[in-house]
Order: structure tokens, then C-alpha cells, then sequence
């Protein structure tokens, strides 16, 4: 690992995390990191040998940089590459900012009073935060209690005379759902008319803490209208403790509290007129939100280092897993020192595979540019098919394997898989449609939900509970070692220093983390579940990547949905949800670019070449992660706040930030109207578990993902002749394993076939191609960039798109 090494790579990672979002949505070229097989990375890897070596080659021979030097390299690019695309900051303004402008025209929003459940946002009662309507109306029309509590008698003095007999008509009775509203209206008229700090004001030092805060700034400067509102509020929680709740702790979680009058909402919609500085950005209104997502980013990214420096010895020395795009890299950057370019290219099938896919997409590149050039047709049409099995077809995510696209890396990359692995992700959508169809012709739903806990969802669930234990029994011993190391015992030699300080590091990051999500409004129970989840997440689908080289992974189930699912909306409550649902998108909704992946591809990278050890790279990579984020989210807000949002989609600027307030509305009135919503409001702590709500169908779902996970892989492990591994379970009914199906059972009939008729000779002179396949694709991914972004800057004019990968 020298010196030379680290600065390139970490100047590689600055100029990926500067450079992705302006691609991705400016200039609209190949995605520059869509998946586990960045072009942005491996595609400059790929020039970097064939142009900058034998040029350093040229000056002297111990210019050039060797395959250790690459490995160093691509492992510091690559763990930059889950900040700035889609994992996270992609849609980080998106789901932040947006809703402030589209709760506007949301009428559901407003009957539900969604954005007063929000902490920090709209300060005014929701229907859920009032546990005694007969209690709060009886105080109100008492004379005798109003001239004992000044606050109630202020209030009083705010309400027009109709809405002084709505609420003597219902004083000290119970009032009927369909009234409630209209209370709460006359209520909130009084909490937004004026103060209602009674004279003298009572002792400081007895307040609750916001409270003390609120009247500490109101000494220094006039309360905004909002915060005036928030202390109303307190004034009457304190007053009736029992009949109102206060304000739902925490903040941050939106930009400005949702408000929609800020001008920083503005110009994220528009852009500004003048060129602005990073400097002249406005800081100060996002700061809150900055601070609490920035924080949990920032601690998920440790957990997942340390989590894969504690897994990484077991997966890849123990348990050999093949780790086929770490294997890829380490096969391309092989090198003599005396040569010029890699060994790999003095086999003359690399080339041809190389030239095929500089052929393919040099010729349908034109086409878009230029469409009277003929285009190579990529997508397979079975559509007519679809006649011969009309309920498999209505089955969701099935139309992509009768109008497959081609991919051909995929294709190659089953050069690295073994036969079972390829063949069950070629399947898994086949046998997800087979059993979509078997229930929808018994007369059962068989749908997939984005933040719901429907039968896929849970089965994947299920599936990614049992892949988790399976990871944890094979490793059980090393597991148990590095853990008791960690809180002192003696460190055995099968456990290195690094894994004993990864788990201490791994445990300190789950606290912090836990404490930062409790500041976003979620009580200690949740916010440590919500942690657990996304560890799960973050483990289980490195795990996918890893052993089968599947390289465009995504879960379709999230915290937020499972949580409920297994407990019930009441054991939440609309608090709860509405963080548990915005934390979930912001930081796992998209998850085909999750850092720990790359992370351990690049440690298996630097290990295989024997550059250093995993434990001296991981300072290093903290660096590239700090240095990343910082670098990723100046680059996205300088081009937000300077040209607006691009060309993001629908899904990232209206579907996505609105979908967790969307669900959430639909809880509150299914709550409302069942009326439990004073009751999953007030729950918090290990009360959720008194007010969790068995869903025999959701565990049901949740345990056939399970034993059908565990039963493949007994099977796999005591059947030799077994032929489906268990990733079919992780992956059925997601995106990928629709649209990569058709491609990997290419893959799969291809190396079946070369291996049959040919042996390990035919497999071994094969394997180049494959590579050059595989490397021609990320060059040709990087040359449309180049010629997109050429175009943007002497244009101006965004370019025609088109991209290789998903």
C-alpha cells in the first residue's frame, strides 16, 4: 500500500462523489453508479490500464502502477460510491424538501392532520392528541376552572360565540367521531389566535424543558407565529395534562419543519438566477435537518466498515465465498512487472469480447444520437406468450420476462458463478410468477408493496431473517471469539486486531445510532429495532453480492413496513410511523447502491493482491467515506440550489418524499375511524409490545420465507445433487430478478454447455472473453458519459440518453 496509492484513490472516490449527481441528472449520461458494478470506478480502472500505465510505463518501469497499487485504488473509489447515487443522496433533497411543496393541494393530508404528527413540524393538535375530549370540554365550559387556570379562561376569550356553544353542548360527554373535527378546529382557532401565557407567568424552573427553551428565546426576540403556537400548546398540556399530549418530541426530519414558506424550498424547485457559492447557500434552515440525517448517514456508513471488517475473515478465508466482482478486478489488474498492460490482454479472446461490446454499443449508442442508423435489436419479444398463461402474467414484476433486455454482463459475470447460483437468480422470477399464479387462481392476492408488509414483502423478510441466521451459525465460533475479544478476554489467533476493534467500533456506532434516531422522535425500543433492520439489510444483501456476484441487488421490504406488520399501526402510532417511514426511504429505499458491498469487494480486492491487510486500509476508508459525504452532498446542493432538481423523476421528486405522509394518512383515518388513534398516539416504550397486534397472515408469510430459505440451503448442504441456491428466496419478486432473469439463464446455459463439451480447458479459454465482455461494457459506459458531458459543455443542451446497466 504506498502513498501513491492512497492519493489516487482517494482523488478517484473525491471525483466520483463530485461528479455523479451532475451526471446522473444534468447531463443524463450512463448512470455513473447504479449498481455494485460502478462504471464510474471500474470503468476508469479499465482506462487507467490500457492508457496511464503504459504511459508511466514509457517514463520508467517503476513508474507504472501494480496490481496491489490498482486494488488500493479501486477499494478507495469504490467505497465512495454509496454516498452520491442512489442510496442516498440521490434523493436526499427530494424526500426532505418536497413535501413542504406538495402538502399544499394534499387535502387527505390535512383532514388526517398528518404534518401535526411530524416532530417539528405543524405544532397545532391532531385528532390523536387529544386522550379526553370529556375532560377537555368539561375544563373549557367551567367557569370555576377557567377562573382558576388563566390559561383556559385565555382561551375562552379567543372563541367566537358558536364555537363557545359547540363546546358547552359537548362538555363532559362523550363526543362522536364525526364531531371531533370540528372541535379540534375550534381548539386549534385558540391555540393560533393569540398567547396564552397567563400574568404573572408561573415558575420557570416547574416547566417542562421545551417550554423553558421557548420562553428563554421569546425574552431575547419575538416568538415566530409557528413557535408562538408550540408554546400555546404546552400551555394547555400542562394545564390538562390528561386530556392533551405535548408536541411529539424531536425535529429535523424535514426541511424547515415542513413548512412550505421558507424561500430555501423555493429555489430547490426553481433554482436561483445567480450563480451561488457554497458559502451563500442557506446553511442555517437546513442545518437541523443536515444534522440528523447527516449523523445517521454518517453512523450507518461506520457500522457497515465495521460490520464487514468482522465478517470479511469468515466469508473470505473460512467460508472461501468466490466474491466474483472482487475476483473480476483482481483478474483484470494481473500483471508481470516487466509488461506494459495486464496479462489478461495477451489473450486474444479478451479482445474479441472488448471489440463486441465496443461493436453493440458504439452502433446503438449512434442510434440515439442519430436515428437513422440502425440499431442492434437488445430486447427479446415473447409478449405473444403471454395468451398461453394469462394469470402468470398478471402476476407483478412477470412483463419484463416476456420483453427481456440483454445484458451481457450479466451474461459473463456467470463465468464466476457456479451453475446453481446462476441458475436460481435465472428462475427466481419464474417461480415467484408460478406461485403468484397458484394463488391468484385459488382466489388469493399475491401483491408487492414499496412500504407495506403484503405476502412478498414478508416472505423476502422472512428469507433475509433465515439467510441472517444461517450467517451466524456457520460463523458461530469466530463470531463468539471476536465478540468476547471485544470486551477484554483474550484474543484468539483466529481473530485479528481489526475484527476485535470493528466489533467494539460496531457496538458504540448501534448506540450512537440509536440515540441520534430518538432525537428524530422514536423512543429507545424503535429506533434500536429500526438500527437491527438495517443492519439486516446491509449484511444480507453484501451477503448476495459476495457469494452469487449478482451486482444490481434490491430488497422491496422496509423497516418501516415489517415494524408495522408484525406489531400493528397501534403499537406504533402516527409519530412512529411517520419517522420510522421517512427514515426507511431516506436511507434504505433504494438500496442497489449500499456501501457495505462495495466495501467488502474492495477489502477482497486489496487482500487477493496482497497489498496490505483489511485492518491498515480501514483508516483510510473512514477518510474516503468523510471525505465522500462532504464531498457528495456540496456537490448535490451547489447544483440543486444553482439549476434546481434536473431531471429527476416522478418516483424521486413527487412519489417517493410523499409516499411515507401518503401511507401514514391511511393509517390515521383507518385508526381514526376504528377509534384507537388516542391510544396508538399515546403508546410508547415496552407498552407497543401490550399494544401489538398479532397478525397471524403477516407472521405466517414471514415464517414460509423462512423455512423455505433455511430447508434450500439444509438441502443444498446434504443433497450434492441439489440445484437451487438459496439467493432464489432473497431475490424472487424484486425488480432485478424480473429484468436480469433472462440474461443470467443465458449465462448459465452457456457456461453449462462450454463446461460439458469442453472441460476446464474450454472454461479457462472462455473465461477471457468474458472479461473483455464485461470490461468492453464499463468503457463503452464511460465513452457515452464522456461524449454526453462533451456535448453539455459546449452546448449547453442536455444530451440524448442512453445507458448500458440498469
Amino acid at each position: 500500500m504506498t502513498i501513491r496509492a492512497i492519493i489516487c484513490g482517494l482523488a478517484l472516490g473525491l471525483f466520483v462523489s463530485a461528479f455523479t449527481h451532475f451526471n446522473d441528472m444534468f447531463i443524463q449520461g450512463s448512470w455513473f453508479i447504479s449498481n455494485h458494478l460502478p462504471i464510474s470506478v471500474l470503468g476508469l480502472l479499465v482506462l487507467l490500464m490500457f492508457t496511464l500505465n503504459p504511459l508511466l510505463r514509457a517514463i520508467g518501469p517503476g513508474w507504472t502502477l501494480s496490481g496491489a497499487e490498482l486494488a488500493v485504488i479501486v477499494a478507495l473509489g469504490l467505497a465512495a460510491c454509496g454516498w452520491p447515487s442512489f442510496s442516498y443522496f440521490r434523493t436526499f433533497i427530494t424526500i426532505t424538501a418536497m413535501p413542504n411543496h406538495w402538502q399544499g393541494p394534499q387535502a387527505n393530508w390535512h383532514a388526517a392532520g398528518v404534518m401535526r404528527y411530524l416532530p417539528g413540524g405543524d405544532p397545532q393538535l391532531a385528532e390523536g392528541h387529544v386522550q379526553d375530549w370529556p375532560g377537555l370540554t368539561a375544563a373549557l365550559a367551567d367557569p370555576q376552572r377557567r377562573q382558576e387556570q388563566p390559561v383556559l379562561e385565555r382561551m375562552w376569550a379567543q372563541l367566537q360565540p358558536n364555537e363557545r356553544g359547540l363546546i358547552e353542548h359537548h362538555a363532559g360527554e362523550p363526543v362522536p367521531i364525526e364531531s371531533r373535527q370540528r372541535l379540534l378546529r375550534v381548539v386549534n382557532e385558540a391555540l393560533v389566535s393569540g398567547d396564552l401565557t397567563p400574568q404573572p407567568p408561573p415558575e420557570v424552573a416547574a416547566l417542562p424543558a421545551p417550554m423553558r427553551d421557548l420562553l428563554q428565546a421569546r425574552r431575547d426576540a419575538p416568538l415566530s407565529e409557528r413557535d408562538q403556537i408550540r408554546l400555546n400548546r404546552w400551555w394547555l398540556t400542562v394545564t390538562l395534562p390528561d386530556a392533551v399530549l405535548p408536541p411529539p418530541r424531536g425535529g429535523g426530519l424535514l426541511l424547515a419543519g415542513g413548512r412550505a414558506d421558507t424561500p430555501a424550498l423555493e429555489q430547490v424547485l426553481v433554482g436561483s438566477d445567480t450563480p451561488m457559492r457554497l458559502t451563500q447557500l442557506p446553511w442555517g434552515v437546513w442545518w437541523p435537518t443536515l444534522r440528523l440525517w447527516g449523523a445517521a448517514g454518517l453512523l450507518l456508513a461506520m457500522a457497515s466498515l465495521c460490520l464487514t471488517l468482522i465478517v470479511h475473515p469468515q466469508w473470505s478465508r473460512r467460508e472461501l465465498l468466490p466474491y466474483p466482482i472482487a475476483r473480476f478486478v483482481n483478474e483484470l489488474i494481473a500483471r508481470k512487472e516487466t509488461a506494459w498492460l495486464p496479462d489478461i490482454t495477451r489473450q486474444q479472446t479478451f479482445w474479441f469480447g472488448v471489440g463486441a461490446m465496443a461493436l453493440v454499443h458504439g452502433i446503438n449508442g449512434l442510434n440515439i444520437w442519430f436515428p437513422e442508423v440502425p440499431a442492434i435489436p437488445l430486447r427479446l419479444d415473447f409478449q405473444p406468450m403471454k395468451e398461453l398463461a394469462p394469470t402468470f402474467s398478471r402476476v407483478w414484476g412477470t412483463n419484463e420476462l416476456f420483453y427481456p433486455y440483454l445484458y451481457f454482463s450479466v451474461i459473463a459475470f456467470c463465468f464466476f458463478l457456479t451453475t446453481p447460483v446462476s441458475f436460481s437468480l435465472g428462475i427466481a422470477a419464474v417461480v415467484y410468477g408460478l406461485l403468484g399464479a397458484m394463488l391468484l387462481t385459488a382466489g388469493v392476492s399475491f401483491q408487492t408493496e414499496y412500504m407495506g408488509a403484503a405476502k412478498s414483502n414478508m416472505l423476502r423478510f422472512g428469507a433475509y431473517l433465515g439467510m441472517a441466521g444461517i450467517i451466524a451459525y456457520i460463523g458461530r465460533r469466530y463470531y463468539l471469539s471476536v465478540l468476547v475479544s471485544a470486551f477484554g478476554t483474550r484474543r484468539t489467533a483466529d481473530v485479528s486486531t481489526s475484527a476485535v476493534w470493528a466489533m467494539r467500533g460496531l457496538i458504540v456506532v448501534f448506540v450512537l445510532a440509536v440515540l441520534v434516531f430518538r432525537s428524530a422522535g422514536l423512543d429507545w425500543l424503535m429506533a434500536s429495532l429500526f438500527v437491527l433492520l438495517v443492519l439486516l439489510i446491509f449484511l444480507v444483501a453484501t451477503r448476495i453480492v459476495v457469494e452469487t456476484g449478482t451486482f444490481f441487488v434490491q430488497v422491496y421490504w422496509l423497516p418501516v413496513g415489517v415494524l408495522t406488520g408484525l406489531l400493528g399501526f397501534e403499537a406504533l402510532g402516527p409519530t412512529t410511523y411517520l419517522v420510522l417511514a421517512i427514515a426507511s426511504v431516506l436511507l434504505v429505499g433504494d438500496p442497489r447502491t449500499l456501501l457495505m458491498p462495495y466495501l467488502a469487494n474492495g477489502l477482497q480486492m486489496v487482500e487477493r493482491s496482497g497489498a496490505t491487510k483489511p485492518g491498515r486500509l480501514a483508516p483510510w476508508l473512514i477518510v474516503m467515506l468523510l471525505a465522500g459525504f462532504l464531498v457528495s452532498g456540496a456537490a448535490l446542493f451547489s447544483l440543486t440550489y444553482n439549476h434546481g432538481h434536473g431531471a429527476a423523476i416522478d418516483w424521486d421528486v413527487r412519489t417517493l418524499p410523499n409516499m411515507p405522509f401518503d401511507q401514514a394518512t391511511l393509517q390515521i383515518t383507518h385508526s381514526a375511524v376504528q377509534d384507537t388513534l388516542a391510544s396508538a398516539t399515546a403508546v410508547g416504550g415496552l407498552g407497543r409490545l401490550a399494544a401489538m397486534q398479532f397478525s397471524p397472515a403477516v407472521w405466517g408469510w414471514m415464517g414460509l420465507g423462512l423455512l423455505l430459505l433455511v430447508g434450500t440451503a439444509a438441502a443444498r448442504l446434504r443433497l450434492p445433487w441439489w440445484p437451487i441456491h438459496p439467493v432464489l428466496f432473497l431475490v424472487w419478486g424484486t425488480m432485478p430478478a424480473s429484468r436480469l432473469a433472462v440474461s443470467f439463464l443465458i449465462g448459465w446455459a452457456i457456461k453449462l454447455a462450454v463446461v460439458q463439451c469442453a472441460g476446464s480447458r474450454g472454461y479457462r479459454h472462455v473465461l477471457p472473453l468474458m472479461i473483455g465482455v464485461i470490461a468492453g461494457e464499463l468503457l463503452m459506459g464511460l465513452f457515452w458519459t464522456g461524449v454526453s458531458g462533451s456535448y453539455y459543455t459546449i452546448t449547453g443542451l442536455a444530451p440524448p440518453t442512453y445507458r448500458i446497466y440498469p
